[in-house]
This record gives C-alpha cells, sequence and structure tokens, in this order.
C-alpha cells in the first residue's frame, strides 16, 4: 500500500477500478479513503459509493469533506454514502445546501466564448505565424518562371 501511495503521489501509476475492488472485498477502508482523497474523479465516486456500503462511522469525515468535491458525481456519491451510514442533523442540513447548490448550478447556462445578451464574439488575434502563412500562400500563387520570387 505504502509502494502504491508513493506511485501515485509521484504520478507514475493511478489508481485502478480493480485495485479498489479488492479494497473493497478486504474492508480496507484507510485505503479507500485514500483514493477517495487522491483518484480521478471516476474514482473518487467509485470509493465514496464502497464507503456508503461499508457503512462505516470511520469515514465520515472523509465523506463529509468529499461533499465540497468540484466534480458533481463525486459529490453526489458522497451524499449518498452518507445518507446510507446515517448522519447527524447538521450534516443533513450541509448535504441539502449541497443539494440545492448542484441545482441552481445546473440552471445556469454555459458561456463559451460568446456572451448571450449581446451576440459578442472575442476577435480573432492577428499573430505572426498566421501572416507569414498568408505570405507564403501569396508567394506559391505566383508562377516560378517570372523572375524574383521573393
Amino acid at each position: 500500500m505504502l509502494l502504491k501511495k508513493l506511485f501515485v503521489t509521484l504520478r507514475f501509476s493511478s489508481l485502478s477500478k480493480k485495485w479498489l475492488d479488492r479494497k473493497r472485498r478486504k474492508k480496507n477502508i484507510p485505503a479507500i479513503e485514500y483514493a477517495l482523497k487522491r483518484g480521478t474523479y471516476d474514482i473518487r465516486a467509485l470509493a465514496a459509493k464502497y464507503l456508503g456500503e461499508l457503512r462505516s462511522s470511520v469515514s465520515k469525515h472523509a465523506l463529509v469533506s468529499s461533499i465540497d468535491d468540484s466534480v458533481y458525481l463525486v459529490s453526489e456519491a458522497a451524499m449518498c454514502a452518507l445518507e446510507n451510514i446515517g448522519v447527524d442533523a447538521d450534516i443533513q442540513e450541509t448535504i441539502q445546501k449541497k443539494r440545492l447548490f448542484w441545482v441552481e448550478r445546473k440552471k445556469e447556462p454555459e458561456i463559451k466564448g460568446r456572451s448571450q445578451e449581446k451576440g459578442y464574439m472575442p476577435e480573432k488575434k492577428d499573430r505572426p505565424s498566421r501572416k507569414s502563412f498568408e505570405n507564403l500562400k501569396q508567394m506559391l500563387r505566383k508562377p516560378m518562371n517570372s523572375g524574383k520570387w521573393f
């Protein structure tokens, strides 16, 4: 486990679903919590789901911190896992607030390069490489036998 943590930290390796399934069968909660902190978004979501299935009260703190994950799938999996484990009113209130946050965020339109109210599109910048490419195209249009090419 220590070697795997080192490889993941140094980005020589990544956590896999197969590795996480083995840790779930062995009920290795610290390893699953590690995957919840360090894995890719799909591994983090799966780790949260597995912690909810194991119903370990030890992992509540890791799941509560995963509620604030920037990825919706991870946050939702952590919230469902906490509901499976059973939590007090404070955490339940936090879960409700986070669910409202995700609903509001889904309603917001995504603006990609164009302002919707003005129909504004950012201008293309003149780059030196673009100018030299245009010059090359002009030179290639000239016949080669006409004398000076440059």
